[in-house]
């Protein structure tokens, strides 16, 4: 060692920074510190003393963290969205039909992706029908 002194990172302070970014902002330090720890680490392996690499690096993991706890809280969030219909419903009706009208396609499975455009379908089916509808009737009725 060169006698030049590590530079500590305080996580509890770097935590607190993180989680006061916006998403874009978050994404664009964690690129940010890569680029850094990049040139930092071609220093390095060139003989350089690189004594705020350590705290680059930890500075960069716990930024990392918390994008990946923003990521597991909008999973949740998609999760619990409100459906229209009754997710395992829908995929057995969906498997029915396919037996029913393609009886020699042996299909098993409904992709989430499917079920999520069917889903919104019917939604768009609803707006259009509310956007549609007369006026001064207290009854929703006859909307195609």
């Amino acid at each position: 060692m060169t006698g030049i002194e590590q530079v500590s990172y305080d996580f509890a302070a770097g935590q607190a920074q993180a989680k006061a970014l916006s998403d874009a902002e978050l994404l664009g330090a964690i690129r940010d510190l890569r680029e850094t720890i990049d040139v930092q680490e071609a220093s390095n392996r060139q003989g350089m003393v690189t004594p705020k690499l350590g705290y680059y690096w930890d500075e960069y993991h716990t930024f990392v963290a918390e994008n990946h706890e923003r990521g597991v809280e909008r999973q949740k969030a998609r999760r619990q969205q409100f459906y229209l219909l009754s997710p395992s419903h829908l995929r057995q009706y969906t498997l029915d039909a396919i037996k029913q009208q393609r009886p020699h396609w042996d299909s098993a499975r409904v992709s989430r992706k499917a079920m999520l455009n069917l889903e919104n379908h019917i939604r768009a089916l609803v707006n259009k029908a509310v956007r549609q509808h007369r006026n001064g009737v207290k009854t929703f009725m006859d909307y195609l």
